[in-house]
């Protein structure tokens, strides 16, 4: 029994050696899975094959088989990393360009209608610092008029103190309203010390000099040469004094110190009965609404124009119907906003646009003697650049405009001659010079460089 039970055991143990033999053969030639031997200290090498035998010599520890030699892979940029979006930009709109016109030429003479009769001779006064000066209109007799600082022991009032024009003639030209300061210009003004002013009346003539009001400034004469508008340094409001008596009433106020407005830019009627008055915004934006102050009546005053209208540079028409101004509103073709030239009617307050792409920045526009035309220095801005600062005229109902002179000299500040027959302007650079509106010649009167100056007959 114990014989049998040992042969069983044998053949069983067969049985299974032979299966796992079968396993493994069905594995394939990677089986068993090559292990890393140890590093040996001396490995015998294995005995060459005769080189008369064909094949491949392969070593004792190398698979038969042959691994293909792998194809190198080219090399491939990898993509660049993800970066964020941009967030999109909305277009800035492109501003319209300026209509280009041909350029308006030079008006042919005789330029406006005029009276018979020779253009007359006229004064030229100017300012030298503090010192009054006088030049006849064909450059002769250049004299001094008054030195201020010597006979004052003050000074002709510096543009530094933004306080407008230094000295206004009287209708007649017989005297001149002069404004004058304690300190010469701001650069010489303590910190913490309040300039002063005050207006002189001055006979060129006899160069009689004497105090007629303090605390003013900014005079305009009435047109009968009786009373003198100002404002007053003290109440910022529109002031009258009488010539001949010093007396003097505020006829416009304007809630200073509560309010920063300012009575600007003020202009007499025709028969001095009334002023147009800007009342600004204070400091040093001088635009605003305009006022129309009836001064015999106590100051009572009616609102012509509004405020956001931002008018500047008043002047009331010879004829008594009409207030000229200044504004940056109104209708335009050009991508700027130009100086434009208004009219309103003092009664109705009807408001007509004169200039609409023209810039009338070169001073302030004037009426002709006989208040049928305009003459200002501006840039036709349709033209194109660069501006260029001409002369013009245009009649008081818009309809006609005229160009004085086409050159690239600045003309700038026109002025009429009492006779209207003249318009004297500074030329940037070149003195004071005039254009007879009968043939169009022009002229130098005055060789210097004086940028403000004032005519007598």
């Amino acid at each position: 029994m114990n014989g049998l039970h040992m042969r069983l055991t044998i053949a069983l143990g067969a049985l299974l050696l032979a299966g796992l033999l079968v396993v493994l053969a069905s594995c394939g030639p990677g089986w068993p899975p090559s292990v890393t031997p140890e590093p040996l200290t001396e490995v015998a090498q294995p005995q060459a094959m005769p080189s008369s035998t064909a094949g491949p010599i392969v070593s004792l520890f190398q698979s038969p088989i042959q691994t293909p030699t792998p194809i190198p892979t080219p090399w491939i940029e990898p993509p660049p990393p993800t970066r964020r979006p941009t967030p999109t930009i909305p277009p800035v709109p492109t501003r319209l360009p300026t209509p280009v016109v041909t350029r308006i030429p030079t008006a042919v003479p005789p330029i406006i209608p005029l009276p018979p009769g020779e253009p007359e001779p006229y004064t030229i006064v100017y300012r030298d610092g503090s010192v009054v000066r006088a030049v006849d209109s064909d450059g002769r007799n250049d004299r001094i008029v008054l030195d201020i600082p010597t006979r004052l022991s003050r000074f002709l009032v510096d543009r530094s103190f933004l306080v407008g024009t230094w000295a206004s003639p009287a209708p007649d030209g017989s005297r001149l309203a002069l404004v004058a300061s304690d300190f010469e210009n701001l650069d010489t003004l303590p910190r913490g010390k309040q300039v002063e002013f005050a207006i002189y009346l001055l006979d060129p003539a006899t160069r009689d000099l004497r105090l007629l009001v303090e605390d003013g400034v900014k005079p305009v004469w009435s047109p009968d040469g009786a009373r003198i508008a100002y404002r007053s340094t003290r109440t910022q409001g529109l002031w009258v004094v009488d010539v001949a008596t010093g007396d003097t009433q505020e006829l416009f106020a304007v809630g200073y110190p509560e309010t920063e407005h300012q009575a600007d830019w003020f202009t007499w009627s025709p028969d001095a009965q009334r002023i147009a008055v800007v009342k600004n915004w204070g400091g040093v934006a001088n635009v605003g609404g305009i006022w129309i102050v009836n001064v015999g009546n106590g100051g009572e005053s009616r609102q012509v124009v509004s405020m956001e209208m931002n008018a500047l540079g008043l002047e009331w028409s010879p004829t008594g119907k009409d207030v000229l101004f200044r504004s940056r509103k109104g209708e335009r073709l050009t991508p700027g906003r130009p100086l434009s030239i208004w009219i309103v009617e003092a009664d109705t307050g009807v408001q007509r646009q004169l200039t609409r792409n023209m810039s009338a920045g070169g001073g302030a526009p004037v009426w002709s003697p006989d208040g049928n035309w305009i003459a200002f220095a501006g840039t036709n801005l349709l033209e194109g650049e660069p501006y260029q600062y001409d002369l013009w005229l245009i009649s008081n109902d818009g309809n006609a405009l005229a160009r004085l002179n086409n050159d690239p000299a600045t003309d700038l500040n026109p002025v009429w001659t009492p006779d209207g027959q003249r318009i004297v302007f500074y030329r940037e650079g070149d003195g004071i010079w005039d254009v007879t509106l009968r043939d169009g010649s022009l002229r130098q009167a005055w060789d210097h460089d004086v940028v403000s100056f004032l005519l007598l007959r």
